[in-house]
């Protein structure tokens, strides 16, 4: 059984929400160990975030396999990986702005549904761990095989459980030490749900590869293109080539569903998604969701087929504010309208190379 965050006393006798999570260190020499950490208030999403991101700008230089690589050579690192995963040219700018990012990626051990009522199991990593040429964490790398989520980790990891049903509020839960073992209920949960969600992206994979492409099953994501090299098939470093105009009018997401087409266009704090959609549509005939996390929509519209346009299951290319995005529908001289969702960038001036990373609609230069 699992406990939400618990209410504990402190040194001064006031109440705070703390929850446990685990710290796997790159570094076989030093032993795992269980973490407490105290919430503050109006930040339980935020708070494992903020103290992750933290950790690894300060522990990258002791955490790399190769000590000697300076920073020029790292940049130079990143640089050919994203351009080779873009598909564009990465000018000394956007380069700059993605070298001073820290950003923490979840990998999924235990994915929350209906099954296991929505608690999440994820392991922390820094996102860019092979650009900074980290070391590889075989005890974290060897905990995703056991879950049947098998990643090569590069650097220091950290597993914490969620509970998040997209409906009621984020909770932080405890994650203890003594549950990071393969005989865990939770451990023979995930390896179900794992094998059963690899064996439903085999519809896709026969898709995707009609196109030319491939797609990864440990990660789900979709590749286009020459194939990359080193650990940049990793999910941590996912950056994939969009496919072809021709491509994204059949590229599959979550199993075979298709999606209808939109276009999207940025600058330097919003992006736009454009899609062109009959003049009889109303407001009722819209539904969009964002969640779970900063970088997920759901939008769909009843009145076209397919009635999916963005989903959950894909991810977008950086973190949105949802708060401050909104959608409208707008007039067009031919009798049409356009679905205009307008999402606010949580890094300013931060140019998307793509809408989302499995695959994306056109951008339109404003």
């Amino acid at each position: 059984m699992v406990e939400i965050a618990e209410q504990h006393e402190n040194d001064g006798g006031s109440t705070k929400k703390s929850f446990k999570y685990v710290f796997i260190p790159c570094d076989d020499s030093i032993p795992i160990e269980e973490r407490m950490l105290d919430i503050p208030p109006g930040r339980e999403m935020e708070c494992l975030l903020d103290v992750l991101k933290t950790h690894f700008l300060e522990s990258g230089v002791q955490s790399m396999e190769d000590k000697t690589l300076t920073k020029d050579e790292q940049n130079r690192k990143l640089k050919e990986q994203l351009e080779k995963q873009s598909g564009q040219k990465i000018d000394d700018e956007m380069l700059k702005v993605a070298a001073n990012m820290q950003m923490v990626q979840p990998v999924a051990l235990l994915p929350g549904g209906t099954k296991n009522n929505f608690i999440h199991v994820n392991m922390y990593v820094d996102d860019k761990g092979i650009s900074k040429g980290l070391r590889l964490n075989k005890r974290a790398s060897d905990f995703t095989q056991l879950v049947n989520m098998p990643n090569q980790v590069a650097g220091d990891a950290f597993v914490a459980r969620i509970f998040d049903d997209e409906k009621s509020d984020f909770k932080r839960i405890d994650f203890s030490l003594d549950e990071l073992r393969s005989d865990a209920k939770w451990v023979e949960e995930a390896i179900q749900l794992n094998t059963e969600r690899r064996q439903n992206l085999g519809n896709a994979q026969e898709t995707i590869s009609k196109m030319g492409g491939n797609l990864n099953p440990e990660s789900g994501m979709a590749s286009f293109g020459d194939e990359a090299d080193g650990g940049l098939v990793n999910m941590m470093e996912n950056y994939q080539a969009p496919p072809t105009e021709a491509d994204f009018k059949e590229t599959a997401v979550e199993g075979t569903q298709t999606s209808y087409p939109y276009t999207w266009m940025q600058d330097d704090e919003e992006v736009v998604l454009i899609a062109n959609v009959p003049g009889d549509v109303e407001k009722n005939s819209i539904k969009l969701k964002f969640g779970p996390g900063q970088n997920k929509i759901d939008l769909s519209c009843d009145k076209v087929q397919p009635t999916m346009i963005v989903s959950c299951g894909e991810t977008l290319f950086q973190d949105i504010v949802p708060s401050d995005s909104s959608w409208s529908l707008v007039k067009q001289k031919d009798g049409t309208k356009n679905l205009e969702v307008t999402l606010v960038k949580a890094k300013e001036k931060l140019r998307w190379l793509r809408f989302t990373l499995m695959r994306s609609g056109k951008e339109q230069k404003k």
